[in-house]
């Protein structure tokens, strides 16, 4: 389990979002994040991305010993596909667009 800060760095409505997350445990290290969204039709397709500067011993670490996409990977996926069911329930509620239910 991690510890430490994160920090809205930027705010591009509809657009993106950029976040700096600066940790403390299991080891000292900062790196950003970017969520940008893409309107495709009835849906937004979301990607998310990860950068770090990695000094030598970083490196050398992932490179050995961390898979940082399986140790950050499952816990943002879970992450977008919570946004994923929160926006379509909000979405659901500021429809004008009402279901018809037939007799």
């Amino acid at each position: 389990i991690c510890e430490g800060r994160m920090t809205i760095v930027e705010i591009a409505p509809n657009e993106r979002i950029k976040l700096r997350l600066d940790f403390k445990k299991p080891m000292e290290a900062s790196h950003f994040q970017e969520f940008t969204f893409k309107s495709e039709l009835k849906e937004t397709a979301v990607a998310w991305k990860m950068t770090c500067e990695n000094n030598f011993v970083s490196k050398a670490i992932q490179l050995c010993f961390v898979d940082m996409e399986k140790e950050v990977g499952g816990p943002f996926e879970k992450g977008l596909a919570n946004i994923k069911s929160i926006a379509e329930a909000e979405a659901k509620k500021t429809s004008p667009i009402k279901e018809l239910k037939r007799p």
